[in-house]
């Protein structure tokens, strides 16, 4: 049997197509913590009525940034449950907006690193004894 170089094409075709989508395509949404920038994030979380999680960060030496990456944000469960029940936000210390620097003053943070759990409306959320969710707080 004999076949020609336009079946094997239109064999080779979907398969070529199919990878070429799958590595040039929309990253995994379920490998990593989908974050947004602070007006992305405040718009989404309004719109939706979603919590959000805020991480102000700074990467180089700061020894909380380098544990979060390496064991937290890593981790396949807490990247399911923070895609999924928040709407993440991402704030590199080291070049704040005006907008971003508001909310860290807002909530004490002193350029240092700081995780908040906050409402869709801005509000610091509380645990079930009443205390403030921030990172300094409980780590």
């Amino acid at each position: 049997m004999h076949i020609s170089r336009f079946n094997i094409l239109l064999i080779l075709l979907p398969l070529l197509f199919g990878t070429s989508v799958m590595l040039l395509g929309k990253p995994n949404d379920d490998k990593r913590i989908m974050w947004l920038k602070l007006a992305d994030g405040l718009k989404k979380a309004k719109e939706s009525k979603t919590s959000l999680v805020v991480d102000f960060y700074t990467g180089g030496a700061c020894q909380r940034y380098k544990n979060l990456e390496r064991d937290t944000y890593t981790d396949e469960e807490i990247i399911k449950q923070v895609n999924e029940k928040f709407i993440p936000i991402r704030i590199n210390l080291d070049k704040l907006t005006k907008e971003e620097e508001n909310l860290g003053k807002k909530f004490k943070f002193d350029n240092d690193c700081l995780l908040l759990f906050l409402s869709y409306d801005g509000k610091l959320l509380a645990d079930s004894t009443g205390g403030q969710l921030r990172f300094a707080d409980y780590l």
